[in-house]
């Protein structure tokens, strides 16, 4: 096992600690700009999201304020707003699939880089 600053790259060449530091910052700014193009995106996602929350509120509301209170009713009531809040939970998560607790893995984004550069 090498314990010297040298990387060696998937197609054989050997990189020093200097072009592997180049290459993650490469990486990173890559990612930023991912982000911030997903960004203006956001915005319209998050008026989705809005809409949505909105509607949800009031079939809520409606259903409430018409069923008798009830274990099966407030059971009904929990178990949907939590798979309401689950699904807006995985639409803003997956939104930025670089970022946030369950992340693409960049491989591929590295690959065309690579790609590119050639």
């Amino acid at each position: 096992q090498r314990l010297s600053g040298d990387a060696e790259t998937h197609d054989g060449r050997s990189e020093d600690g200097a072009g592997v530091s180049e290459r993650l910052r490469q990486h990173g700014r890559a990612i930023a700009a991912l982000d911030v193009a997903a960004s203006g995106e956001r915005a319209g996602v998050l008026v989705l999201i809005a809409i949505l929350v909105f509607w949800t509120v009031a079939l809520f509301f409606g259903i409430g304020l018409f069923a008798e209170a009830n274990a099966l009713v407030i059971a009904a009531l929990a178990f949907g707003a939590a798979s309401i809040a689950f699904a807006i939970f995985l639409i803003l998560e997956l939104g930025l699939p670089y970022t946030g607790m369950m992340r693409v893995s960049p491989a591929a984004l590295e690959q065309a880089m690579q790609y590119i550069d050639k």
